[in-house]
């Protein structure tokens, strides 16, 4: 598992945008695949439990290897959103 610390920025505003070209499929969060979202700290917090999670268990959570195989994983595991 490889950290890339060289994407962080500090966060001065809600209207920047984030776009998920350089975030990870198992540790991306399912609202990065409906394109460009504002920078939140759910975000954050998603991929942290993910990467906990892959951790913990030595593999990814969600081992999707596309954005549609990726949301099928996430579906399977919690279910549809609500």
């Amino acid at each position: 598992m490889k950290i890339l610390f060289h994407f962080s920025r500090e966060q001065r505003s809600k209207v920047k945008l984030i776009y998920h070209t350089y975030v990870h499929n198992s540790i991306k969060h399912q609202d990065l695949y409906l394109g460009p979202q504002s920078i939140q700290s759910s975000i954050d917090m998603w991929s942290t439990g993910c990467v906990l999670a892959e951790l913990l268990l030595g593999q990814p959570l969600f081992p999707g290897e596309n954005a549609i195989d990726q949301l099928e994983h996430i579906i399977k595991v919690l279910g549809t959103p609500t």
